[in-house]
């Protein structure tokens, strides 16, 4: 039998893994999953406009590099503006 058991530590870890985090507004959250639903939405209409010649073409390498590109920039243009309204929609039912 041990009579001296091992001493744990009196600290919560958890403490200390959480001391720099700091919980996000909601506004940002909002925004933040209305720029990923609008880069979703923006791939999806678009994923037929980007092929040029097939797969073995001269222009496929530079045509995915583009649509990622185009996808990109429209998503956080829908995103910027908020005209889906998704982070105003998060923002009123989260209070």
């Amino acid at each position: 039998m041990i009579n001296n058991p091992v001493s744990l530590p009196q600290k919560n870890p958890m403490k200390q893994v959480n001391a720099g985090y700091q919980k996000p507004e909601i506004k940002d959250v909002g925004k933040d999953f209305e720029l990923l639903f609008a880069k979703k939405l923006v791939a999806e209409m678009t994923k037929n406009q980007f092929q040029m010649g097939g797969e073995d073409s001269f222009m496929s390498a530079g045509s995915d590099l583009y649509k990622h590109h185009i996808t990109d920039t429209l998503s956080k243009e829908l995103a910027n503006q908020g005209s889906l309204g998704i982070a105003e929609l998060i923002q009123k039912y989260k209070k």
